[in-house]
Formats: structure tokens, C-alpha cells, sequence
């Protein structure tokens, strides 16, 4: 059974029907404009030591394709979209969306105890997950990818830029796509289904990759969405998007991939089918975990009668 995550804009005492579409439009315009300073200062930056605009826009390029052998382009592309969380909660703060904790959980809060756990199951399947890729590589013959050569001090450099930004970058998604929007559609739209397919879709359309990656993208997006749904809060699709992150930068900057930069073709079948089944895993146990602890929590306030 799912929660009542996605319909508590609805249950508001000042809810008006207007309010979630006021603060998405307001929260949109504030975060283009931001970025949009940012790229042009940038930009402004740039230019001025370059010898032409071809050769200022060729480093711009480079700078806001996330690379670790280039720190400063892993910083950009994570402040840049990092910088949604704040106005997130600001525009709904000033269009009465109250309490903002509402972004959070059913309870109003983050839920500290669950999002440990989820961690730890999102650790072990994003494990388990590598190791069965490098498996089915080798069953395959897929294995013609050798290790890039890298720059040891800028991949260190990228990996402490990732370990205190991409939990800024995730949060900001998180809160932004199955909080902020999910929510949103959930004032308007009493099934759950249709609001987490729309919030999936529009996920995966803030990404650039082909056709595998993509659908990786869109079920990761779906599977995060229902989580959220039926635990009542962000905590597991935080753990899931910040351990797969994390993962993914820390492998490029190791160049086992082959490459230290996010590509277009990040995916192909043999990874989605990976991904599914690490997915499967991870909400088997997670649904498995919170069955467990609001048993708990009936448990302790029936002893407190």
C-alpha cells in the first residue's frame, strides 16, 4: 500500500490548487536564472583568455562536460545544478507551501535512521551490481575496454570535489523531481501511478545520453518515485541516487572505465539489464526494511498505551 507522500500539499489547511503550480514556476525561473549567471560568467571568464570565440566556446564545452582528469568541470556541473536545493524550499516558502519539512517525509523531517539503512542496502547492490557487470563482461567477451591512464592528483582532486558536492547535486534532484514534483502532480492527480511516470519522464529528459542510458535513467527515475511513494519520504531514493553517483565519478576517476568523463553512451543493454536487477534488489530490501520498522512503530506505541 502506498503512502500519502505525494498528496500532502492536498492536505494542507491553506492548500489552493494554484499554490504547487506557482511554486514550480517560481522555482524554475529562479534556478534558469542562476544557472544562466553562472554559465555566463563563466563564459565572460573564459572569453577573456581565449584567442577567439570558437576557442572560448570549444573550453566551455570542455568545462561543462563533468571529466575528472578536469576538476573544475566536475565543480561546475555539480554547484550548477546543487544550487536548486535552496530554491526549492525558498519558493515554496514564498508561495505558502507550508511547513517546507513537507519535502522531506509524511513525518516533516528526515527520517536519520532509515536513510543509514538504505545506504548500507544501496552500498551492497551497487556492489553487487559491479561485480556482475565485470562477470557478464567476461561471459560475454565485452571486456575490450582498457583503463585510461590518469592524472593521479587531478583524480584526487575530483574525487574530494565529489565527496562534498555530489550529496548537494543528488539532493537537489531528489527534491526538486520526487519531492517537489511529485508532490505537486500529487495535489492534482489522486493516483500515484500518473504522477511518478510524469516525474520519471521529466527526470530523464534533464539528461543527455542515448537510447540504453536514457531507459536507465527513466527506470532508475520510476523506481525512485515509487520508493518514495511507498516509504512516505526521500530517503531511499536519496540513498540509491548518492550511492550510484558517488560510485559512478569514483570509477571514472579511476579510469577503469575506459574513460574519466561522463559521456553520451553511458549505457547499452547489458547495463540496463544490470540495473534492473540491481534496482529490484535494492526496493526488495528497502520495502522489506520499512515493513519492518513501522512494525516497530506500531509495536512502541501500542506498549505506550
Amino acid at each position: 500500500m502506498t503512502s500519502q507522500y505525494q498528496r500532502l500539499y492536498r492536505q494542507q489547511a491553506n492548500y489552493r490548487w494554484w499554490r504547487p503550480l506557482i511554486a514550480l514556476l517560481l522555482a524554475g525561473v529562479i534556478y534558469v536564472s542562476l544557472a544562466s549567471l553562472i554559465g555566463a560568467v563563466t563564459y565572460a571568464i573564459v572569453l577573456a583568455n581565449s584567442t577567439s570565440p570558437a576557442e572560448a566556446q570549444g573550453t566551455m564545452t570542455s568545462l561543462f562536460t563533468p571529466d575528472t582528469a578536469n576538476p573544475l568541470s566536475v565543480l561546475l556541473a555539480l554547484v550548477t545544478v546543487g544550487i536548486g536545493l535552496p530554491v526549492i524550499f525558498l519558493s515554496m516558502w514564498a508561495v505558502g507551501l507550508k511547513p517546507v519539512g513537507m519535502l522531506h517525509s509524511v513525518t516533516l523531517r528526515v527520517r536519520w535512521r532509515r536513510l543509514a539503512s538504505y545506504l548500507v542496502i544501496a552500498v551492497a547492490a551497487f556492489l553487487a551490481a559491479q561485480l556482475l557487470s565485470i562477470g557478464l563482461s567476461f561471459v560475454f567477451g565485452n571486456t575490450t575496454e582498457k583503463p585510461q591512464e590518469i592524472n593521479s592528483v587531478a583524480a584526487l582532486v575530483s574525487m574530494l570535489i565529489v565527496l562534498a558536492f555530489v550529496p548537494l547535486q543528488i539532493a537537489a534532484e531528489e527534491y526538486a523531481f520526487r519531492g517537489m514534483l511529485l508532490q505537486s502532480l500529487g495535489a492534482w492527480i489522486k493516483y500515484p501511478v500518473i504522477p511518478i511516470l510524469i516525474s520519471a519522464a521529466l527526470f530523464t529528459l534533464g539528461h543527455a545520453y542515448e537510447f540504453w542510458g536514457m531507459t536507465e535513467v527513466f527506470v532508475l527515475g520510476i523506481v525512485a518515485a515509487w520508493l518514495t511513494s511507498r516509504t512516505g519520504g526521500l530517503e531511499a531514493a536519496l540513498a540509491l541516487h548518492l550511492v550510484n553517483n558517488l560510485g559512478i565519478f569514483m570509477l571514472l576517476a579511476s579510469g577503469l572505465l575506459g574513460t574519466t568523463a561522463v559521456t553520451e553512451n553511458a549505457g547499452s543493454p547489458l547495463s540496463l539489464a544490470v540495473s534492473v536487477l540491481m534496482l529490484t534488489a535494492f526496493s526488495w530490501f528497502v520495502i522489506r526494511n520499512n515493513n519492518k520498522q513501522e512494525q516497530e512503530s506500531v509495536v512502541g506505541v501500542n506498549s505506550n498505551e
